[in-house]
C-alpha cells in the first residue's frame, strides 16, 4: 500500500513532477530553438530513459525505480556540468565544492542508519506505517535478536495493515511457535 498506482492530489510530489515535466518540456524547446546540439541531445536522452522506468507510461512496470535512475541521472549531470562551464572558473570551484561537501555529509549521515538495523527497522515502520513489508523485516529483526513479545506486536500491527497477505499470516504463526 507505499508503492501504489493511484495518483493523490494532496501529494506534493504529484506537482513537483508536473512542474519539472513542464520545465523539461521549455528547456527542450528552448534548446531546440536555438539550436543547442549538445543540450537537446541531453534532455531528449534524459526524457527517453526516465520515461521507460519513471513509469510515466507503463511500458516495463518498474517499482522500486530509484534504483535505475543512475542512466537518467547521468544525462542530467552532463546538463549540470554544461550549466557551470559557462560560469567563472572561481564559481565553478566552489559550487562543486560545496556540492561535494553536502553529498559527503549525506553519504555519512545516510550510512550510519544502516549500522543498527534493529533501529534502521523502527526507523523505517515510522517513517512508512501502511509498509507491511517494513513490519515484516522488523518482526524478523525482533524474531532474531529473541525478542519474541515486540514481533508479536509487529506482526499484529502488519496484519492490521494488510489482512489479506499470506505472508503476514505465516509470520505471525511463526512468532506465536517462538513464544
Amino acid at each position: 500500500s507505499v508503492i501504489g498506482f493511484h495518483a493523490r492530489l494532496n501529494d506534493p510530489y504529484l506537482y513537483l513532477g508536473i512542474a519539472a515535466g513542464v520545465a523539461w518540456t521549455v528547456a527542450t524547446v528552448v534548446a531546440f530553438v536555438r539550436r543547442n546540439g549538445p543540450v537537446l541531445f541531453c534532455l531528449l536522452g534524459f526524457g527517453m530513459v526516465y520515461g521507460l522506468i519513471g513509469n510515466i507510461v507503463t511500458i516495463i512496470g518498474t517499482n522500486f525505480g530509484e534504483r535505475l535512475m543512475y542512466l537518467p541521472s547521468a544525462f542530467f549531470l552532463i546538463l549540470i556540468g554544461i550549466g557551470l562551464s559557462r560560469l567563472p572558473r572561481r564559481a565553478t570551484v566552489t559550487l562543486a565544492a560545496l556540492a561535494l561537501a553536502l553529498g559527503c555529509v549525506r553519504t555519512y549521515t545516510y550510512a550510519a542508519r544502516w549500522n543498527d538495523r534493529l533501529a534502521f527497522m523502527q526507523s523505517s515502520a515510522r517513517a512508512q506505517p501502511t509498509s507491511v513489508r517494513v513490519h515484516l523485516l522488523l518482526a524478523d529483526e525482533l524474531i532474531r535478536r529473541k525478542q519474541y513479545a515486540q514481533a508479536n506486536e509487529t506482526m499484529a500491527t502488519a496484519r492490521q495493515v494488510q489482512p489479506d497477505y499470506p505472508k503476514v499470516w505465516i509470520q505471525s504463526a511463526a512468532v506465536a511457535l517462538l513464544m
